[in-house]
């Protein structure tokens, strides 16, 4: 479960990094508690590990009667109590950034578990100060974290495709999330920005949002970028704020209900 890299290896993983939202939050106070003999893993070793126990923990069957146990395995392989700490924790901010939308998954719980186990522990207090400091400073700068980005990404990443996101909008809208129309607008739009700017890679679940909840009398193909007419999937989408807006009111007025069935 621990990942172990010779340093060409770290050296890669870094810069495919930079690229993950959680990473770079904590990077900089993990490499200086690295400097300082607070952990024998670099930033990367202990983000790898992380990432690797938290989809681990969201494939459990019933992962609350699991969780104990693999936390357990964890420290006796670890060691070291600092390392262990720390990739439970980058767990538990992965966790926050992407159970949220996992089907049949329940973060709050798990996070939970991994903060009343480590919560007397001296970095417990440091590292999430830490986390708040990094977080808000990339908010001041304009770049502020969108957890829906984080797990656009992650599918993309996993090479889930588009019944990931399929799945994840059934969940986000279901009526369990009581989303205002602006947010649900917002949602739509977000995942169509993400599925043009990464080659419409997500565009065949977007279609399907739009069949379902569209106003065809709205439709218009303009350079192949319009939304698409008749089903025609060979061209590209591109979903319009007024279009977005039709969706929203229809899902918000209860439309949801189809695709939970």
């Amino acid at each position: 479960m621990i990942v172990r890299l010779q340093k060409d290896a770290i050296k890669q993983e870094r810069r495919r990094l930079l690229g993950d939202t959680v990473y770079v939050i904590f990077h900089d106070v993990l490499k200086m508690w690295q400097k300082e003999g607070k952990t024998t893993l670099s930033p990367v070793e202990l983000f790898l590990s992380a990432r690797a126990f938290s989809k681990m923990l969201m494939e459990l069957p019933d992962v609350m009667e699991g969780i104990d146990d693999e936390m357990d395995d964890l420290e006796d392989e670890a060691g070291d109590g600092n390392d262990a700490m720390l990739i439970m924790m980058l767990a538990s901010a992965i966790l926050h950034a992407v159970g949220t939308h996992r089907i049949g998954f329940e973060s709050k719980p798990v996070i939970m578990a991994v903060y009343t186990r480590w919560g007397d522990h001296p970095l417990f207090l440091p590292f999430m100060d830490e986390g708040a400091k990094k977080e808000q400073a990339r908010w001041a700068e304009g770049r502020r974290t969108c957890l829906l980005t984080y797990e656009l990404e992650e599918i993309e990443r996993d090479g889930e495709g588009e019944e990931a996101v399929r799945q994840m909008i059934k969940i986000l809208f279901t009526s369990g999330y009581s989303l205002s129309k602006d947010t649900i607008k917002e949602i739509i739009l977000s995942i169509n920005k993400y599925s043009i700017e990464h080659g419409h890679i997500f565009e065949n679940a977007i279609h399907d949002l739009y069949k379902e909840f569209g106003n065809q009398n709205t439709v218009s193909i303009k350079d192949n970028n319009g939304i698409v007419a008749g089903g025609n999937i060979e061209a590209k989408l591109n979903i319009t704020n007024e279009q977005a807006s039709i969706i929203a009111d229809r899902i918000a007025a209860g439309g949801n209900k189809n695709l939970i069935e």
